[in-house]
């Protein structure tokens, strides 16, 4: 055989690279930001913990201030990238979770939204206690199935 195969390649080669290049600096910015935050959490216990035993405030605050300058510019930084990345997979997710409730809720008020070509199986209708439960448990099903896709995919299905 002439040639390497594409997976031998140096230009695969050095994609891959990259993208391990890239979740090592990502573990590391995690590392950073864990000791930054368990800097930052020790402080805070020790704060507490001096209130009760120290008077003046300025002891308390000349010791957190010597833990907190043991914090590196870039550790810090890190911290603040995985807090900023925190709150907006926290976000995210409460989006989610609220688009996916809202479709619940719309199939519930508009079957027909669920779409001519769902089917809801034989084993659903035969389970439940009520036609409300069935239908309840089918635009869970139906709502899951869509959360997976695009806005726009989601409005298509609901048209259909």
């Amino acid at each position: 055989m002439t040639g390497d195969p594409s997976y031998q390649s140096q230009e695969a080669i050095d994609a891959y690279t990259a993208l391990y290049v890239t979740l090592a600096r990502g573990y590391s910015r995690f590392y950073g930001a864990l000791i930054a935050s368990s800097r930052l959490t020790l402080a805070a216990i020790l704060a507490f913990r001096q209130k009760q035993e120290l008077g003046p405030d300025e002891s308390r605050a000349t010791n957190i201030l010597g833990i907190i300058k043991h914090i590196d510019h870039e550790s810090f930084d890190s911290f603040m990238y995985v807090e900023y990345v925190s709150h907006l997979v926290y976000a995210t997710s409460l989006l989610d979770t609220f688009l996916t409730e809202t479709t619940t809720f719309l199939f519930l008020l508009f079957p027909q939204a669920m779409g001519k070509s769902h089917q809801v199986p034989l084993k659903l209708l035969i389970d439940s206690d009520s036609r409300s439960a069935a239908l309840t448990q089918a635009a869970h099903t139906r709502a899951r199935e869509i959360s997976f896709k695009a806005i726009s995919d989601r409005l298509g299905v609901c048209r259909a």
